[in-house]
């Protein structure tokens, strides 16, 4: 009801007043700003402090910060066997020549991943952003991306601008996964296994590494939805660039 009419049923009661808009906060004031300046420094003060305290190969943990965690891996080496029995002979020895290929000929192995948790929490500080040490038993220890190339064989090095991959339309998602609304895990291994590439080899080896990257690779819960981006590079057919 608008106000005069409120008013009127008022009848020469108290005069309705409309409030302020409480969805706007009021403006600064001086001391407000102020405070808000002190605040600002006193953390930066604080920051100083704190990288001047710690230390280069200080525990990023204390052990008695340690927690004890349910670790799982969803990785699973069952897609090794279905990449093998649901390509071609001729599909396979594409995927063969591709960087992945020879995962295909990877052992069955057996994964730990209490023993990743235990590493993460004896992480030390350190000045390289893009190697990972830990501290056991006093000795410290490095994992780096060279590393990780070394064991897995997979390009760690190059342009990884994701503005060169980008496209407007992606044939993969418009055939392989059709009236699909979230293209998460659990559709492309559907995709995958009911071979929705029909007789397009090229879209069934595009699915292949799809399939590979996501579900093993970089493995997840099967609700784990994918980017726009992977799909792009592996619709463009030049996932052997991107590192």
């Amino acid at each position: 009801m608008g106000l005069k009419s409120l008013a009127n049923k008022a009848k020469g009661k108290r005069p309705i007043i409309e409030e302020e808009d409480s969805d706007f906060a009021p403006p600064l004031t001086k001391l407000s700003t102020f405070l808000f300046i002190l605040v600002s420094i006193r953390f930066q003060i604080f920051a100083v402090y704190i990288r001047m305290v710690v230390s280069v190969w200080d525990y990023k943990f204390s052990p008695y910060d340690y927690y004890r965690s349910k670790c799982v891996c969803t990785n699973l080496f069952s897609i090794i066997d279905n990449i093998k029995k649901t390509l071609s002979v001729n599909l396979l020895s594409i995927f063969r020549d591709t960087q992945f290929g020879h995962f295909l000929d990877m052992l069955e192995y057996v994964f730990h991943p209490q023993v990743v948790h235990s590493l993460l929490l004896r992480e030390v500080y350190q000045p390289n952003p893009k190697k990972f040490w830990a501290k056991v038993a006093g000795c410290c220890i490095r994992f780096s991306v060279e590393k990780f190339y070394l064991i897995t064989g997979i390009d760690c090095f190059g342009d990884c601008n994701t503005l060169l991959f980008s496209q407007e339309s992606n044939q993969l998602v418009e055939i392989c996964f059709r009236g699909v609304k979230t293209i998460d895990h659990k559709a492309i291994k559907d995709a995958f296994l009911g071979s929705r590439w029909g007789l397009d080899e090229s879209l069934g080896l595009k699915l292949a590494v799809l399939y590979f990257i996501q579900c093993s690779l970089l493995s997840n819960t099967p609700d784990k939805e994918v980017s726009r981006f992977d799909l792009d590079v592996v619709d463009s057919g030049r996932w052997d660039e991107y590192c």
